[in-house]
């Protein structure tokens, strides 16, 4: 794919907690040479205070102003985000794993991220830690908790 077109590319992933939606938007935003835009980022402010639910208009237009440009990749499923998203994209890849992949990969995400303490997202403060791992947001709890709606969709 020549640089011209790879440039006006729009790609969405979706997909549950865990699915890899990080990893291959990562992947295919150097391959393609697009800037990757990340909605967990976006969302989760200092002290895990997310943005969809603090100021739901403010989280849509941050996502609105990320996608605005011709070229991008973006992973997430944040209801209110996805028909800002879906409108520009051009390409949708949807990744839809067995529970138990999907849960493997978030229990090895979380435990290497709290083994390791690093900040999640710079200037946010936010890390992984072991209390947090039965809260109804974290994602293993969230994985497992939304899986089947997910899949029925």
């Amino acid at each position: 794919m020549g640089a011209v077109a790879a440039a006006s590319k729009r790609i969405a992933i979706i997909g549950s907690a865990g699915s890899g939606k990080t990893t291959l938007a990562r992947r295919l935003g150097e391959a393609l040479r697009l800037p990757v835009v990340e909605l967990d980022a976006i969302n989760w402010q200092a002290g895990w205070t997310p943005l969809y639910q603090s100021d739901p208009v403010e989280f849509v237009r941050r996502v609105g102003e990320a996608v605005a440009g011709e070229g991008w990749v973006t992973d997430g499923n944040y209801r209110k985000a996805l028909p800002v998203i879906l409108a520009r994209a051009t390409d949708l890849i949807c990744l839809d794993f067995d529970r138990h992949v999907v849960m493997s990969r978030v229990l090895r995400r979380s435990l290497a991220r709290a083994v390791d303490k690093r900040e999640l997202w710079p200037g946010t403060g936010n890390r992984e830690h072991f209390v947090r791992w039965l809260d109804k947001e974290h994602p293993i709890r969230w994985a497992w908790d939304t899986f089947a709606a997910r899949r029925a969709h």
